[in-house]
């Protein structure tokens, strides 16, 4: 294969700059091009996405590339722990992690849910739930959602290393516990 050229391993897979997006059980993305890879897993109806960087030779034991990653999210109402959540409710949204400079920032759409007054990344597994880690933005009406806040490295370099262990949720009057919840 030629530079930047990918092999893909089961299922769907969209290569994107920086890391692959897919829908599916489990994609690898190789670059024949160098040492440079691109590691993306898909959990459920969310997804998520990993980028490492060429480490030129050196053996470092961070797998992951701290400085940029991007994660999405699938949410839903049918997510929701303990639920009920909106069972109409969805929303797509992309995450970019940047521990170093102790930013989160989030982009995306909450759609067919009464308007959303918060939103939050709780730390826990798929089928529970548990404490919120970073208060986002309030989507606006239209259910927007955009912007960076501020979080601990230590918790954005947890994110990264194991996005699994955390989700995106968003709240409204009706459902104040959850509208939609999305696993990364």
């Amino acid at each position: 294969m030629r530079g930047g050229e990918y092999m893909i391993y089961k299922k769907l897979a969209i290569a994107i700059t920086g890391g692959a997006l897919m829908l599916g059980t489990f994609v690898t993305a190789a670059s024949a091009d160098d040492n440079s890879h691109t590691m993306a897993q898909s959990h459920g109806s969310s997804v998520q996405s990993s980028s490492s960087n060429s480490n030129n030779g050196s053996n470092n034991n961070n797998w992951y590339n701290k400085y940029r990653t991007t994660l999405f999210t699938f949410a839903n109402g049918r997510q929701e722990v303990p639920g009920p959540g909106d069972p109409d409710g969805y929303a797509t949204v992309k995450f970019k992690v940047h521990p170093e400079d102790g930013k989160f920032c989030v982009s995306g759409k909450i759609r067919n849910i009464e308007p959303a007054s918060a939103a939050h990344i709780h730390e826990a597994p798929r089928g529970q739930a548990g404490p919120v880690v970073i208060t986002l933005p309030t989507p606006n009406a239209n259910g927007n959602i955009n912007g960076c806040v501020d979080a601990s490295e230590e918790i954005l370099e947890d994110i990264v290393k194991d996005p699994s262990d955390y989700y995106f949720n968003a709240h409204n009057t009706t459902y104040p516990g959850g509208a939609v919840r999305g696993q990364l």
